[in-house]
């Protein structure tokens, strides 16, 4: 039995027009696949998480900001559990605020009123604090 050379080179030839044709439609498919993920990506928002995560970076001085108006309302909430329910009422009064029967409403409307612009204002704090005294 003897197979002709022909045949060979023909066989060789249809299996390498296939494998580049079969290439040719993966690199097509996935072309069309990674279009259709942007696409999909814009409808919803449009932003990768990269991008996303470039655009929730602070500064040093914002994060600075930011834990100074936390440490400014933990060290206050400290100061003003100290006082009786009466007393914080009427810091209340004098800084011009709803009065409040319960303590731990007071006290959440005299931080309220400290960090109304979420900054450290410190005027505020020192009406609080000498109202306090």
């Amino acid at each position: 039995m003897s197979v002709s050379p022909y045949v060979d080179s023909q066989s060789q030839d249809d299996s390498s027009s296939v494998s580049s044709s079969i290439e040719s439609i993966s690199i097509k498919t996935s072309d069309a696949k990674l279009s259709q993920l942007h696409r999909s990506a814009e409808k919803r928002g449009g932003l990768s998480k990269l991008k996303a995560r470039y655009q929730s970076l602070q500064t040093y001085e914002q994060m600075l900001k930011e834990q100074a108006l936390k440490r400014m309302q933990v060290g206050l909430r400290k100061i003003l559990e100290l006082h009786m329910p009466v007393e914080l009422s009427s810091i209340c009064g004098c800084l011009h605020l709803k009065v409040q029967e319960k303590g731990s409403n007071s006290i959440d409307q005299i931080l309220q009123y400290a960090s109304a612009t979420e900054e450290l204002d410190k005027e505020k704090v020192f009406n609080i604090l000498k109202f306090m005294w």
